[in-house]
């Protein structure tokens, strides 16, 4: 690898980390000069959303930096795994404008793969989708099944992406050239993370522009069994 691309991640890997520090450390200093122990709370589960970020990027270096072909099989209960990280991430982002809907089927479907990269792409996908959308607007998040196989979408309000080569997205060296020309990125290696993660369970990632915004979405194919 050039000398370019590695300058390049090193500075995303440092803004990704710095950035969660950053809002740790902030949420402390409100927390210990607030006198109302409502705003307290809040701010202390802010600073606890901020460790989990950290270790989230954690996640998402060691998925990039060694990659898996594949992972275990296991059945798998996605629906509990999204309604525990969307209701995580409602809760950190009790101060944004940016809100969270939840679509999830009835019967609730099992997959076939593994829950730790599950988390890890469920994850990463709704806080790319969370730290895209400008204010007011409304992250939905959608799990459905039919025969062909089970589905999770994030579709998002930001700006659509680059419509000739949205594999771009994924790629943490050219993200700047596409925020440089004004177009939306993935969150350094969040993206990233979310499409290893995907294909180590023999899921497929794939890309929709849903003006205004994006709709990425995860495919475990073949028909799913039934908790």
């Amino acid at each position: 690898m050039s000398q370019a691309p590695i300058s390049e991640l090193t500075r995303i890997l440092a803004h990704d980390l710095r950035s969660p520090l950053t809002s740790i450390l902030a949420s402390l200093s409100f927390a210990q000069s607030s006198k109302d122990p409502i705003k307290r709370d809040l701010y202390l589960e802010a600073c606890k959303h901020g460790a989990k970020r950290l270790f989230a990027m954690i996640d998402a270096i060691e998925l990039t930096a060694h990659p898996q072909d594949t992972a275990p099989q296991n059945p798998v209960a996605l629906e509990e795994i999204v309604r525990e990280i969307t209701h995580e991430l409602e809760t950190a982002y009790t101060f944004c404008d940016v809100s969270l809907t939840v679509e999830l089927p009835t019967p609730s479907p099992m997959i076939l793969g593994h829950a730790a990269f599950c988390r890890v792409l469920c994850r990463n996908l709704l806080l790319n989708a969370l730290e895209c959308s400008p204010p007011h607007a409304v992250v939905t998040v959608r799990l459905t099944a039919d025969s062909e196989g089970v589905t999770l979408s994030v579709s998002d309000h930001g700006s659509s992406p680059p419509s000739e080569s949205p594999d771009e997205l994924f790629d943490p060296i050219t993200q700047p050239k596409l925020r440089r020309a004004g177009l939306r990125t993935g969150r350094g290696l969040s993206l990233v993370a979310t499409r290893i993660a995907s294909e180590a369970q023999g899921a497929r990632v794939t890309v929709q522009a849903n003006p205004p915004g994006l709709t990425i979405s995860v495919i475990w194919p073949g028909p799913p069994t039934v908790s």
